[in-house]
């Protein structure tokens, strides 16, 4: 009678070590979905756009997603335009960091390494005008 008694530990101890093995995989489904959201995060390009006559500011917050280091801006002016590109490390003191500048209408495209966490692009122009920020790691 002993010898049957001692499958029946062994299956209780079976059965406790499936049930934190369970568990453990639960943890570790959680904490790959966490990495999978980082990496799809940090892949895919950040955008923001706006189209209108006159004047226009299109600014691309990254606080959120820690940043990002480059930078692509374009604009589109149907005039005479000066674009300012501006970065801000709290999205309330701007600094100037370039100017795009368009003469009789077109568009221009420039990159940046960037390390700002906000980005915003300004134009007084009364012309029609657009402009496109992406930013990307």
């Amino acid at each position: 009678m002993v010898q049957q008694a001692q499958p029946l530990v062994a299956s209780v101890d079976a059965l406790a070590i499936i049930r934190a093995l369970q568990s453990q995989q639960e943890t570790l489904r959680a904490g790959l979905k966490t990495v999978a959201d980082a990496v799809k995060e940090g892949s895919e390009p950040s955008v923001a756009y706006d189209k209108g006559t006159g004047p226009l500011t299109v600014a691309l917050d990254l606080r959120a997603g820690k940043g990002r280091i480059q930078l692509e801006v374009w604009v589109k002016s149907s005039g005479d335009a000066s674009f300012l590109v501006e970065g801000s490390r709290n999205g309330t003191d701007f600094r100037l960091l370039d100017t795009l500048s368009i003469v009789g209408g077109g568009e221009q495209h420039q990159g940046y390494m960037n390390a700002y966490p906000v980005i915003r692009v300004t134009t007084t122009s009364p012309t029609e005008n657009e402009i496109e920020i992406v930013a990307a790691r």
